[in-house]
């Protein structure tokens, strides 16, 4: 294992992550999935969030105390945060004493903030894992819209954020070079998504059991989409975009899978004339979602932020889907050539795109066979263990192993 060549021995891990992990959607699909992968090199992990979220039995998990006025499980700042990161932190504490773990792996900025008092007081190197722009992800949520400061105060304290761990790592490459900048330093390394090949694959059987449960006979396109169901991800301008798609192609049909907002969106459909060439199915389970993509003949991932990664485009390569996207760093390290681009923010460009895939069945089958053949072969999770485990090798070299440790198992899965 990795574990052994780089490090000498296993490692463990503590994990904080100030969310409300599992909530299947991008963020926790990094989290769960670099778990599995660490695990598989030999390494222990122990995740530390919030006191909320659904449990995962193979993730050995410490929460925060939970308070029954906040059960906010979508993406987004949240003033509710502040004492919930405090929380957090308190949990982090008391499991460090027990577990007494090699390195901190603090998820997000929120995560390298709350964890680094610990960090300081039991002088544990911390690696800083970030999918996206603190400043730009608020932003995108409407943080800051009656509130004319609030960009420049959170732009400073992200800035300082980013050069407070000892290495970080990062999911996309413009993300890469502005902490790059703020560090002055090149211990920032990408470590990109991934995927689960042999779970996101194309099951014929489940496409015709998904295709008839949602009423979709054999002779239409359904074009998928799987996330949040947000402005930023782009739903806006596709809604949009699908009134022209099926006026050029009356096969089409879009499966619209996520939440929140399945039925104001919902009804914005309606009242453009979409019918039922739009299903909304609400929120989808992670370990269904390959099903229900097998279903689909094409994918769209219209997402408008710039730096954040874009973690749903491997799992419809994964399946062979052929993918419209807006052109972007971020889109481009995915997809490559093989991916079918749109002009950034274009509703035109993005109705052009999906008219010219859902028209082709040709090109969607030889498309899609390359896509496959790239995600089960160049971007695998496997591949991002192995990173992070030379970047562990680094952070523990010279420090002794830890001893008199509380046993993994003994760990309690909640308060603690």
């Amino acid at each position: 294992m990795a574990t052994i060549r780089d490090t000498g021995r296993p490692l463990r891990i503590l994990m904080v992550a100030p969310t409300p992990f599992f909530a299947h959607r991008g963020c926790h699909v990094r989290i769960l999935e670099e778990i599995r992968a660490l695990r598989a090199a030999g390494h222990e992990i122990l995740l530390c969030t919030y006191g909320l979220g659904e449990e995962v039995p193979e993730v050995t998990t410490v929460r925060g105390l939970s308070v029954p006025w906040y059960g906010k499980l979508t993406a987004g700042p949240s003033w509710h945060k502040l004492y919930l990161d405090l929380l957090l932190a308190v949990a982090a504490f008391r499991s460090v004493r027990g577990f007494r773990p090699d390195v901190i792996h603090a998820h997000l900025h929120e995560g390298v903030a709350t964890a680094l008092p610990l960090s300081r007081w039991f002088g544990l190197p911390m690696l800083g894992d970030f999918q996206g722009s603190l400043t730009s992800e608020m932003a995108d949520h409407g943080f800051f819209d009656h509130w004319r400061w609030g960009a420049r105060v959170f732009a400073r304290l992200e800035r300082w954020i980013n050069r407070l761990p000892e290495e970080v790592v990062v999911s996309a490459q413009p993300l890469a070079a502005a902490v790059l900048e703020d560090r002055g330093d090149d211990a920032v390394s990408l470590v990109s998504d991934g995927v689960d090949a042999q779970t996101f694959r194309l099951d014929l059987a489940a496409r015709r059991q998904i295709r008839e449960r949602l009423g979709f006979s054999d002779d239409v396109v359904v074009v998928a989409f799987l996330g949040l169901l947000t402005p930023y991800q782009g739903v806006d301008l596709l809604l949009e975009a699908a009134v022209e798609v099926i006026a050029a192609v009356p096969s089409a049909r879009f499966l619209m899978m996520g939440f929140p907002g399945e039925d104001a969106y919902h009804a914005r459909a309606q009242a453009l004339g979409l019918g039922d060439n739009m299903r909304f199915t609400g929120r989808i389970q992670y370990d269904e979602s390959p099903a229900f993509l097998a279903a689909a003949d094409l994918a769209v991932a219209p997402k408008l932020s710039p730096t954040e990664g874009n973690q749903k485009i491997l799992n419809y390569m994964a399946i062979g889907l052929p993918t419209v996207a807006f052109d972007t760093l971020v889109n481009r390290a995915m997809l490559g050539d093989l991916g079918i681009y749109a002009q950034y923010g274009d509703r035109a460009s993005l109705a052009r795109c999906l008219v010219q895939v859902a028209s082709d069945p040709v090109m969607r089958a030889d498309v899609g066979r390359g896509l496959r053949r790239r995600a089960a072969e160049e971007l695998s999770w496997s591949d991002g263990a192995l990173q992070l485990d030379s970047i562990y090798a680094r952070l523990v070299a010279g420090r002794p192993s830890l001893d008199s440790r509380t046993p993994l198992s003994r760990v309690q899965s909640n308060w603690v």
